[in-house]
């Protein structure tokens, strides 16, 4: 695809806007490499297709790869891409995948993103980047793509447990498992982007992997002590491939 060699990308740029001359906001790049509003399809969008037939018909390159791995969720009644459902500064709904941290806290990845460096939160896309080479790590070369996929696995079988020095009853050891309580969760800011789904938004006797306000999910449990209300989280791990390309420039 023909993009300016000297732009940013801006894909995954969680904390703020893109500029509006990033490729991310090119209409080519969107109808035809990647737009994430398509990681949330709604039923009515698929046209009387099946959601195969319209994801081969209808959805960009990157798109059309990810949905062999979109689940329908039952609860909010759509096809997406596992992880928590949001609204970005448009208004359209898409996913972030939360990274649960050992303190409870909560950190945001994009399902598709740039591998930037992160004191300069600036990608290799660049080829003209104005950033003195003595604050650029040694093996940083400009002019790649280079791009990380993250995929929140979520098991549909095993339950979650906590780091064995931690506090019961949301970490404990293996008999605390971890509590699927979203309002203990501390969440940090996800940017331009706003959480669609309430705090513990699903039923402890109706489990759902993929539900709640951060997409973790619900689990039914033995009758372990302080999880009845609630349920267990599904044992869960975050997936991350990535692969970098050498972009071509021609001169006219």
């Amino acid at each position: 695809m023909p993009f300016p060699p000297a732009g940013d990308l801006g894909l995954g740029q969680i904390e703020t806007t893109p500029a509006p001359d990033s490729v991310v906001n090119d209409q080519m790049f969107k109808n035809k490499i990647y737009d994430e509003e398509w990681l949330v399809i709604e039923p009515e969008q698929l046209g009387g297709l099946s959601f195969s037939q319209f994801a081969d018909q209808n959805l960009p390159l990157i798109n059309r790869l990810l949905a062999t791995v979109y689940i329908f969720d039952n609860v909010n009644g759509v096809y997406r891409y596992p992880g928590a459902i949001v609204t970005n500064e448009n208004n359209e709904q898409t996913i972030l995948i939360p990274v649960v941290h050992s303190d409870d806290t909560v950190s945001w990845v994009a399902p598709v993103e740039e591998m930037r460096v992160p004191d300069l939160g600036i990608g290799p896309f660049n080829i003209a980047l104005n950033v003195p080479a003595s604050s650029l790590p040694p093996n940083f070369e400009p002019g790649v793509v280079a791009l990380r996929i993250n995929y929140p696995y979520q098991s549909a079988s095993m339950s979650g447990f906590g780091e064995s020095s931690g506090t019961p009853p949301h970490r404990g050891n293996i008999g605390n498992p971890i509590i699927a309580d979203d309002s203990a969760l501390t969440e940090e800011d996800s940017g331009r982007y706003s959480l669609v789904v309430s705090d513990n938004d699903y039923v402890a006797n109706q489990p759902n992997i993929h539900s709640g306000k951060f997409g973790l999910g619900t689990q039914g449990a033995l009758p372990y002590e302080n999880v009845r209300e609630f349920g267990v989280r599904p044992y869960r791990k975050i997936i991350s491939v990535q692969a970098i390309y050498r972009r071509e420039v021609f001169a006219q």
